[in-house]
């Protein structure tokens, strides 16, 4: 059987719907599986959006013309009624943004950090307000910023800053208290506590001039206090320390007094 002419181009049409439908059959099928790749990037992104603005820490990038890539929250963090696009934004404003010196010693940290990749520390002070920030400078990711860009994350350091504060002052006040203690100890004239000889270790005599030989109790056998061992005792150990004394008929009293650094 042969095909005439007029079945020919029949055929052939034929064929280029059958490939054309099958084309459209792939694309259609490529583009089902983009449609759900891009969904999922989507959904990747929203959640980590999400993380981003309620973690603690701010991400802010500096190109190196001087815009800024940063979120709302932290123009707001700054007291800023506008969001900021450029460094200068971040200063130079009556009671928001940061100090003029704070923020020309962040802008040379930055640039820095642009042209050597080198990482920094720094911190920072909010104008008008009693907030304190901690900066953690370093460089970009080259393949979203190939044009060395600064990546910083500003972290709200003010509750730290406090507790370390606190901290400092009652250590200064356990040295106080140390110091207090031990010119007691040498410069009273009195005994501290009186004990008869042969009594428990826990009722132990303390001589601030130790010569070894203890003083009697009072006449009818009871122990009494003296010059503020126990107040000593009590400021030591709010601080965390302990105060032990050690003594012995004819052997002396040893005092010792731990106090933690921090």
């Amino acid at each position: 059987m042969t095909m005439t002419g007029t079945g020919l181009p029949i055929a052939l049409i034929g064929v280029l719907m059958a490939l054309w439908l099958v084309g459209a059959i792939v694309a259609i099928w490529i583009g089902l599986s983009l449609r759900n790749e891009s969904r999922k990037i989507l959904g990747q992104t929203s959640r980590l959006r999400r993380l981003l603005d309620t973690a603690p820490a701010f991400p802010v990038v500096v190109r190196s013309d001087g815009r800024i890539e940063a979120p709302d929250r932290f123009s707001r963090l700054l007291g800023l009624t506008t969001p900021a696009t450029a460094f200068s934004d971040l200063g130079g404003h009556d009671d928001a943004g940061l100090a003029i010196d704070d923020a020309a010693a962040l802008e040379a940290k930055v640039r820095e950090t642009q042209r050597t990749g080198k990482s920094f520390v720094l911190a920072l002070a909010i104008k008008g307000s009693e907030r304190c920030l901690t900066v953690v400078g370093n460089i970009a990711d080259v393949v979203g910023y190939p044009n060395g860009a600064a990546l910083l994350w500003f972290f709200d350091s003010t509750d730290s800053l406090r507790e370390l504060e606190k901290r400092t002052q009652e250590s200064e006040e356990a040295r106080t208290a140390f110091a207090a203690l031990a010119g007691l100890i040498e410069a009273a004239p009195l005994p501290m506590w009186h004990r008869r000889p042969g009594m428990r270790e826990a009722d132990v005599l303390l001589v601030s001039s130790d010569n070894a030989v203890p003083k009697n109790a009072d006449s009818n056998g009871s122990i009494t206090q003296g010059l503020g061992l126990p107040l000593a005792r009590q400021i030591i150990e709010s601080h965390g320390g302990t105060l032990q004394l050690h003594s012995a008929p004819g052997e002396g009293t040893t005092v010792i007094m731990v106090l933690p650094r921090s």
